[in-house]
This record gives C-alpha cells, sequence and structure tokens, in this order.
C-alpha cells in the first residue's frame, strides 16, 4: 500500500486523523502555515531556492484548550507521531499576528527559541479562494488564538 501523500486533500485527511488518535478535539483550531525566518529575512529570501528548498518548511498548528501543538506537514500517512511538539499556553511568551507583505506572520517565543509562521490566508496566492487553513485561521483570530493574543 503507498502510504505518500500527494495533494493537500490527502495532508489535511491525515492530519485530521493524528488530531483524532491525540483525543484532539477538531473545531476550526488547525492550519497549515510556513515555518520561517523573521519577517524581513522572510520577504527577503522567500524567492530563494535554498530558502525554498532547505529553511522553509509547512507546519500544522493546532490549538486546544491550554495548548499550541506543532509538527511539520505529513509527507506519507505515518511519518509525523515522533514528531509532535506540545507547548503549554502558559509557556509561550509574546505571542503576536500581524499581516505584513500579503500574508498574516505568527511570532512566538518559546525556551528561549523565536518561531515564525507565516499564512496567505485571505486567498491572495489561491486560484482557488480559501482553504480550510485560511477559514481556520480566521476563526481563531475571532477567537484570539485560543486567549494567546490576550496574554
Amino acid at each position: 500500500m503507498n502510504n505518500k501523500i500527494n495533494t493537500l486533500e490527502q495532508e489535511e485527511d491525515t492530519v485530521k486523523d493524528i488530531l483524532k488518535e491525540l483525543d484532539i478535539t477538531i473545531n476550526n483550531n488547525y492550519f497549515r502555515a510556513e515555518k520561517g525566518v523573521r519577517p524581513a529575512l522572510h520577504k527577503l529570501f522567500s524567492y530563494s531556492m535554498i530558502y525554498l528548498g532547505y529553511i522553509m518548511k509547512f507546519y500544522y498548528l493546532t490549538f486546544t484548550n491550554d495548548q499550541l501543538i506543532l509538527f511539520e506537514a505529513p509527507d506519507s500517512r505515518d511519518a509525523v507521531k515522533e514528531n509532535i511538539t506540545r507547548i503549554k499556553y502558559e509557556d509561550i511568551e509574546e505571542f503576536t499576528v500581524e499581516k505584513k507583505f500579503i500574508k498574516y506572520y505568527i511570532q512566538f517565543k518559546y525556551d528561549n527559541k523565536q518561531y515564525y509562521f507565516y499564512i496567505d490566508a485571505d486567498g491572495a496566492y489561491s486560484f482557488t479562494g480559501l482553504n480550510t487553513s485560511d477559514t481556520n485561521f480566521h476563526s481563531l483570530k475571532e477567537r484570539n488564538f485560543m486567549g494567546l493574543l490576550n496574554k
């Protein structure tokens, strides 16, 4: 059986299965975003083949009642389980969401390390309009990212 993921739909189905296995309620609380470098560098290098091929990775961010769960977008149906990061909200510092250069960027600090994630969320780069990640991002934004923006 081929476990390789070839489409975003297959990837999303796999992510939903993973979240269910982790006993996480799915309620417009996850989205797919690019993990990258700080915004000025992201804009500068975002079209570089080195950046696109080696630095930028796609991640899923899932917001539960009390923690943020991060994992790299799966490339096969069994590629994720060992690489899940769970971060309690109380351990997250300086959580911000801003729109710059067409994309939104999410920045926070955890364990003395800065994290930067980027999402189009308005369909600027899409030929098909908003997708599930875009819709979920806006839903989470309306809910202040489960209180992290109010922290």
